[in-house]
């Protein structure tokens, strides 16, 4: 193969990740950004044993399914994956993504509904990594398998105030950093302004301190911290307002750096499709809770809801929320679930859980669900991979998949969205 790294293949179809997929010399081939149709010109950057990633250098023809990209970034930008794929085959491929995943598990029967979509240009949350290089700052996201920085100006996913900060960014970090010096920037739009946190290594001296009080006030921010990328420890810098997040009408003070759903749209589909389904409940546990995104909606449905979570910070902020709004259908835990699961005798107080645990699923807590005589367990997950292994476990285990339905938070990636319903 090395004497040959250039070929020419034809893309079949579409693997789970989102890249083409074609076959040379009885290997198969993954080739990011091509759909099924195109013939292209490769170049192959890796080799083993049963198959073959490759560059994609050159489109020779082109699929009648590959529409044009929305964003002058895609291609380099390793955030999208899809903006070229005609947008009714994207989605019926993406539905397919929670189909096939509990396939693979044994599991056949017809349900999964049809998938909700959600608006681009909403993600209230972004992650962007910069550098400074000579006399300009990048700032961006990584191309795709790559440590190299695509400088952006623009990005359909999110809200348009995130993205408006980006120069403003670039002229603070200029000042501020070294160069070569990488770091990131998280920014959160809240109900009353954008929470930012600078991570990195600086010297905050008092006119350092000074330009970035200067730059939070001359952009609006609710709050502006800084987190030192060595010690993880966060620095306030200037909080100029209360820095909320509006849970069903209730408003908690976010900590620095919280987990909160993509997008406002997305948060509010997730909590009806969870409300449609405990209706019925009156005690509910609400395991990996956060700051209440769930927790508030199902209290004010009159359920009693005792939230669980291994963040020290996010649990005081949903706790602190529930006294001050005199929500006495609340109790909240710290606990790192993951690791120390609510024992199937803990659990005999609710007759329903939700479930909303990070990407690598929850199988502690799952094995121990299988255990007691709930009768309902709501899961949300944002990926299919990891949810049909849970799943297999609950059905194994006597509950009955009654049914599952896909969201699509993550436009133009394999990122999924699912809450599903179990039942016995």
């Amino acid at each position: 193969m090395s004497a040959t790294p250039h070929i020419e293949i034809d893309i079949i179809e579409l693997g789970s990740r989102g890249d083409g997929i074609g076959y040379y010399n009885g290997l198969t081939v993954f080739v990011p950004y091509t759909i099924p149709g195109d013939r292209v010109l490769v170049c192959i950057d890796e080799h083993k044993s049963d198959r073959l990633s490759g560059k994609f250098l050159q489109l020779l023809n082109a699929s009648s399914i590959r529409v044009e990209s929305v964003c002058r970034h895609f291609g380099k930008c390793g955030g999208c994956g899809l903006q070229h794929l005609d947008d009714v085959v994207y989605k019926k491929w993406k539905h397919e993504l929670l189909i096939n995943a509990l396939h693979r598990i044994g599991f056949y029967e017809n349900v999964v509904m049809p998938m909700i979509s959600v608006v681009p240009g909403n993600r209230r949350r972004a992650i962007f990594t910069f550098q400074r290089q000579n006399f300009k700052v990048l700032i961006g996201f990584y191309a795709r398998a790559s440590n190299q920085i695509i400088d952006i100006i623009e990005c359909q996913l999110f809200d348009k105030s995130l993205i408006d900060l980006l120069e403003p960014l670039r002229a603070l970090l200029i000042k501020l950093i070294n160069n070569e010096l990488r770091g990131r920037v998280i920014v959160t739009a809240t109900e009353f302004g954008l929470d930012v946190i600078i991570e990195g290594e600086a010297q905050l001296n008092l006119s350092n301190r000074n330009l970035l009080t200067i730059f939070a006030e001359d952009t609006n921010l609710a709050r502006l911290s800084w987190r030192w990328s060595i010690s993880k420890i966060i620095e306030l810098i200037i909080h100029r307002c209360d820095v909320l997040v509006n849970f069903s009408g209730i408003m908690v003070d976010l900590p620095p750096g919280a987990f909160l759903q993509p997008s406002i749209e997305g948060e509010r589909i997730l909590v009806s499709l969870i409300i449609n389904a405990t209706g019925s409940v009156d005690a509910i546990a609400d395991l990996f809770a956060g700051c209440g995104s769930f927790t508030f909606p199902l209290a004010n449905n009159k359920v009693f809801v005792h939230a669980v979570d291994k963040n020290v910070s996010a649990i005081m902020a949903l706790k602190s929320a529930a006294k001050h709004n005199n929500v006495s259908r609340v109790s909240v835990e710290c606990r790192d679930l993951s690791r120390r699961p609510l024992l199937f005798n803990e659990l005999k107080y609710f007759n329903a859980v939700v479930l909303d645990p990070p990407r690598i699923g929850a199988v502690k807590q799952v094995e121990q669900l299988i255990k007691t005589d709930i009768s309902l367990i709501v899961v949300v997950s944002c990926n299919p991979v990891t949810f049909a292994r849970d799943a297999k476990i609950l059905v194994d285990g006597g509950y009955n998949l009654t049914y599952a339905t896909p969201i699509d938070q993550f436009p133009w990636s394999y990122h999924l969205e699912i809450v599903a319903i179990f039942e016995r």
